[in-house]
């Protein structure tokens, strides 16, 4: 099965146990998805060095930049997750050790390499989970369950 399609395929299920509030099923869809996209990923880097300005190897294949988005997507998710069960420390690591290895990835690639402007974007986008879920738990923790909840997104990505 192509790496999207299985990715694809996991989220979804992943998505419909979120959304039933089962948590630990969610969890694992997600946590099966990342590793799916971290097995791939460096493969493309490899073959992106190799041939520096293409990023489609062929008309079929998914891109460094497709499979950059897909890991960041599933991160937040499970991101999402661990923010539901109150889990802010598993949460955070989650989301800084993440974005920690997508700016390392950055560094590999040219700057002029669509890759990298996607890498760019997602580690904005892990930036911006790890702050609204900075204040969701500070929130929780002065008991202003309100603006806690208002803070946690309705939907997953």
């Amino acid at each position: 099965m192509d790496p999207l399609a299985h990715w694809q395929h996991l989220q979804r299920q992943g998505n419909q146990a979120f959304r039933q509030a089962q948590w630990q099923l969610a969890s694992e869809y997600y946590l099966h998805s990342i590793i799916l996209i971290r097995h791939h990923l460096p493969l493309k880097l490899h073959q992106q060095t190799a041939q520096p300005r293409i990023m489609m190897l062929s008309s079929n294949q998914t891109t460094t930049a497709d499979l950059v988005i897909c890991l960041s997507i599933a991160i937040q998710n499970l991101a999402e997750v661990y923010a539901r069960q109150q889990r802010w420390r598993r949460c955070h690591s989650l989301l800084k050790r993440a974005l920690g290895r997508l700016q390392l990835l950055q560094q590999q690639l040219d700057a002029i390499d669509n890759a990298s402007v996607v890498l760019l974007q997602e580690c904005c986008s892990l930036r911006r989970e790890i702050y609204r879920h900075t204040l969701s738990c500070n929130a929780n923790m002065t008991n202003t369950p309100t603006i806690a909840m208002a803070l946690l997104s309705s939907s997953i990505h």
